[in-house]
């Protein structure tokens, strides 16, 4: 890790609320979890105390942590912040099952399989990622039991004699595609002694170089050039197939398919089920296999089994969970079991499968039990009522997100001289070294104390003095402001979000009016009666969170009320598009 992000990410570590969680995680082994609800993160600041959490306990314990996402873009977005941060996290997409006999893409199973790999072998040399991030419905979907995964994974040690028809045999068998050169995750490739592989879980493909059945060379190499990167002595090569058949299994789904062959009326439908037969018999790939998921595997088992698999292995009694707003991953989780079950009936009704063998997932009460026993930590902007839930603490920090100061250097120094006689530490993060030295340069000249970080010297929180400004480069993150811990991380790169950019429209205003709006949301103190400036409608009064029901799906609304009886109600995960309307200076 660049160890000039330490600033950054020991910023969180003097907060007293940040202290009490780790204790609570820490001390909760011999006794009943129960979730914990942290509020009051504005965007930036809650990827940091996601990054502080996790390396605490991976420290400690070697444990990846699971991540649970509302949506695909709040993953990316997260995904992208703990990467600046040092971490390496790992996305586990939605598995979109194809119950049909067509050709799909099957990158998103490596990106699976690779998260799977890094909870079963999380206590092992294999641990090398630090999170997984999901979707709740993603989480809940049945994957390759862990004993399974453990069969088919190859272990290769360069003083281990091995058999290449053997090694051959075994990748057939765990999904691998043989093609003339590698250049994709889940290939291999044979030339005299030389076998080239690309695992799921690798950034790089393997080549094994033999001399009949010894090693003679094994290691990394680039798919361009051919050229070696990294000498190996052991290698570990997980499946590149997450529904892997044997010989049993295949005469399995035939006698079902034929069975449900019998039963069809559709013409439809006798022909897919024909189709299905003839894969089986002429030995090709089943594009279908989805649909036959639960008749592969008798055992039922999703990402979160793997979570707490992993707990146990690294000595621990719960699975370290984060689910990131709460009450939109459990519509979100409403929403996939509606879908899936409309799929199910369709499927049915046609005969198109068996009862028996029409499960596909778990369901919101599964979901919301995984939650409750692993002691989840809810990180809600707001907190919310958890009727029925019993918590084992109530968090809330005190942060402010910060806006983009690309292109606006007034805005940026008048805010940095309000920090400064606050005696706030702050950083700011400027897209390049070059620009990074410009920004500096202009701050001095303007009477304010900054410093441009460079290698040969990294900051921790407590090593820069009060009222001065480390500018730094390459860390693109949100801005935030830790309020009681008076230090604040500001952005000067050129990808504003939907907020700045409302901000930046209203440039050529008076600095007065342009500073009054300016202020973003704070979260902890927003308290009925203030007034607020939505992106698109203007400046009105907050008046609360209310709980409404739209198309069946409950949700919490930001409640705002303009002149007259006219009223707004946003959803909490829109927050982006609100600030806080605060006089100059306040």
């Amino acid at each position: 890790m660049d160890e000039r992000i330490n600033i950054i990410s020991e910023s969180i570590l003097l907060e007293k609320e940040f202290d009490q969680i780790l204790k609570t995680i820490s001390g909760r082994q011999n006794e009943a979890a129960h979730p914990l609800q942290i509020s009051g993160l504005a965007d930036g600041a809650r990827a940091v105390f996601y990054a502080a959490v996790i390396r605490s306990v991976r420290e400690k314990y070697k444990l990846p942590a699971l991540m649970l996402i509302p949506d695909e873009k709040d993953g990316l977005k997260l995904f992208n912040a703990l990467s600046e941060l040092g971490l390496k996290p790992l996305m586990y997409p939605l598995r979109d099952f194809v119950f049909h006999n067509i050709t799909s893409s099957r990158e998103y199973e490596h990106e699976r399989l690779r998260a799977l790999a890094a909870f079963v072998n999380a206590a092992g040399g294999m641990g090398a990622y630090d999170c997984v991030i999901a979707a709740p419905d993603a989480a809940m979907q049945f994957t390759m039991p862990i004993a399974v995964l453990r069969e088919n994974t190859i272990d290769i040690d360069i003083d281990v004699p091995l058999q290449l028809d053997e090694l051959i045999s075994r990748l057939e068998s765990s999904g691998f595609v043989r093609s003339e050169l590698v250049d994709g995750v889940g290939q291999y490739a044979v030339r005299g002694g030389i076998v080239d592989i690309f695992p799921p879980y690798c950034e790089y493909p393997v080549r094994i170089e033999l001399f009949d059945d010894e090693i003679d060379r094994m290691g990394y190499f680039d798919v361009m050039t051919q050229r070696n990167i990294e000498n190996l002595t052991h290698i570990t090569v997980t499946p590149a197939r997450e529904i892997v058949t044997t010989t049993e299994s295949r005469a399995a789904i035939k006698k079902a398919a034929l069975q449900q062959l019998k039963k069809a009326s559709e013409e439809r439908v006798s022909a897919e089920l024909s189709g299905e037969v003839e894969a089986i018999d002429g030995g090709t790939e089943l594009n279908f296999i989805d649909k036959y998921i639960s008749l592969v595997y008798e055992e039922k088992i999703t990402l979160a089994d793997y979570a707490a698999y992993a707990a146990e292995a690294c000595g621990l009694r719960y699975p370290l969970v984060f689910v990131q707003e709460e009450r939109a991953c459990s519509d979100r989780m409403k929403a996939y079991d509606f879908h899936i079950t409309s799929e199910i009936e369709t499927l049915l009704e046609k005969n198109e499968i068996s009862p028996r063998f029409a499960d596909y997932s778990r369901h919101i009460d599964y979901y919301e039990t995984f939650i409750d026993k692993s002691g989840a930590l809810l990180c809600d902007t707001f907190a919310t009522n958890q009727p029925g839930r019993k918590l084992s603490g109530l968090y809330a920090f005190r942060t402010k997100q910060t806006v983009s100061y690309a292109d606006n250097m007034d805005l940026l120094i008048e805010d940095l001289t309000d920090y400064a006689e606050s005696k706030f530490r702050t950083v700011v993060l400027c897209e390049n070294e070059t620009a990074a030295k410009n920004t500096a340069n202009a701050l001095c000249e303007r009477g304010l104390q900054a410093i441009a970080a460079s290698s040969e010297r990294s900051y921790g929180i407590l090593s820069l003095p009060e009222s001065v400004t480390l500018v730094l480069s390459g860390f693109n993150l949100s801005g935030f402001e830790l309020t009681a811990t008076r230090f604040a991380l500001l952005s000067m790169y050129q990808n504003p979000n939907s907020y700045s950019r409302t901000i930046l429209s209203h440039g050529r205003r008076s600095k007065h009016s342009r500073s009054s709006q300016e202020k973003i949301l704070s979260y902890n103190d927003l308290t009925i009666g203030d007034f607020v400036v939505h992106a698109n409608h203007g400046i009105g009064m907050y008046m609360g969170i209310e709980q409404l029901t739209v198309v069946g799906v409950t949700k919490d609304y930001i409640k705002i009320q303009y002149a007259g009886s006219d009223l707004l109600y946003l959803p909490t995960d829109q927050l982006d598009m609100v600030s806080k309307y605060i006089g100059a200076h306040t």
